[in-house]
């Protein structure tokens, strides 16, 4: 009796979410509303690839989920979530999750990185970084 292995669904890769792929300019970065995308797919935008583009999302107000790879990621406004290019992840946005996306090519994080090395830390694996609240003092 043989017994088929089930394939998992293959995991789209996009330029920008949705778009088809294409090669990103050396210099590219992106910027928009983090609503652009979610909010047409009811908070959720599905798991994808982007193969060379670095993702940034800063939460100023909302929560949700982060899928990467296998890992999740719980979080809540004020944070910082990092995707690094080849990635595969997905969203759940609590509905109204305020934020900005920003996307950059692998060259571009190379460039900055030449001139502020710390920066690399960041791309190295996807992360859920919590941010202090506007207006707090650190000691």
């Amino acid at each position: 009796m043989r017994i088929d292995s089930v394939q998992p669904p293959a995991v789209p890769h996009f330029f920008l979410y949705g778009e088809a792929p294409r090669d990103a300019d050396d210099r590219f970065l992106h910027l928009e509303a983090l609503d652009d995308r979610s909010r047409p797919n009811r908070w959720t935008i599905r798991p994808h690839v982007h193969s060379g583009l670095h993702q940034l999302l800063l939460i100023a107000e909302g929560a949700g989920e982060m899928r990467a790879e296998e890992a999740r990621f719980g979080f809540a406004a004020p944070c910082l979530l990092a995707v690094p290019a080849g990635t595969a992840h997905g969203f759940r946005f609590t509905d109204g999750t305020v934020g900005t996306v920003v996307t950059l090519s692998s060259r571009y994080l190379r460039d900055l990185c030449g001139r502020e090395p710390e920066l690399a830390a960041l791309f190295a694996d996807p992360a859920a970084l919590a941010l202090p609240e506007p207006g707090a003092v650190e000691e």
